[in-house]
């Protein structure tokens, strides 16, 4: 669907406007409170104005202004903003409508009390996206890893786009930057940490059968290459995570996830 400038300009206003109510909700299953109601009815008079566009589809956007009311849960402001994001082609990432510690009434609540390191560490070699690096520092932090080695290109926390994937975790997860991943391997080797490399190698074992030593650095290496084989060389052991599909790997993200919830487990 082709739109005017002035058209897409007008999605962006009312997204805009609609996330910023978003992450003021008081908590899900409570309506909006008498202090939304000014950004509220800004909302209503912008989506109602889409009345005269020339887009048949942003037209018909323009009575959703009905569903607008102070009583609105949550849930349903939801499924309100889905067809204006898909209009504006705009794709809500983790980092955007996680905005809130929780927001469900039944949620669990933030830990107080700080528990001991997981004595795990990752060492990332060499990966190229920023999205990934964010996502495993909020996972690294979630499971209270003892650190991250950053290596290579790989981006840090002071990488704005890092950093807002990672929602703050930067300044909980230690790390270190290693210009050399060997380096890093070596150093957290000397440390007493055994180097586990998570490879699609044939040789790998998978990891429902693999025993994680009492104190292991997961290896997991570029998006594109896997782990360089000059890093590969330090690993004491290699694991991979079994698949079912035509696919055999996964986002280094989601892998580093599976691993780390393995970890804990094995640690009871």
């Amino acid at each position: 669907m082709v739109l005017t400038d002035d058209e897409r300009n007008s999605l962006r206003v009312i997204l805009r406007l609609a996330h910023a109510i978003e992450r003021d909700w008081p908590r899900e299953g409570a309506g909006l409170d008498s202090k939304a109601e000014p950004r509220l009815e800004e909302l209503r008079a912008r989506i109602a104005r889409l009345n005269s566009s020339e887009s048949a589809a942003l037209a018909r956007l323009a009575k959703w202004t009905d569903h607008l009311h102070e009583g609105l849960s949550l849930r349903h402001f939801y499924a309100l903003l889905v067809p204006f994001e898909r209009l504006a082609q705009h794709s809500l990432r983790d980092d955007e409508f996680c905005s809130r510690p929780h927001i469900l009434e039944n949620d669990l609540p933030a830990r107080e009390n700080e528990l001991p390191p997981l004595p795990f560490a990752v060492i990332l070699d060499n990966i190229r996206s920023a999205f990934n690096v964010g996502s495993v520092f909020r996972t690294a932090e979630c499971f209270g890893l003892a650190e991250i080695a950053v290596c290579g290109y790989t981006p840090d926390p002071s990488d704005e786009k890092t950093a807002k994937t990672a929602m703050g975790t930067g300044a909980d997860v230690p790390w270190r930057r290693f210009e050399r991943v060997e380096d890093a391997c070596l150093q957290l080797k000397q440390e007493g940490y055994a180097i586990v490399a998570l490879e699609t190698v044939k040789s790998a074992t998978p990891l429902n059968e693999f025993r994680f030593p009492p104190r292991a650095a997961l290896l997991v290496g570029n998006e594109r290459f896997g782990i360089s084989p000059d890093a590969l060389r330090f690993a004491d052991h290699i694991c991979r995570i079994p698949m079912r599909g035509r696919k055999n790997s996964l986002n280094v993200g989601i892998a580093f996830g599976i691993a780390a919830a393995e970890f804990d487990r094995q640690q009871g």
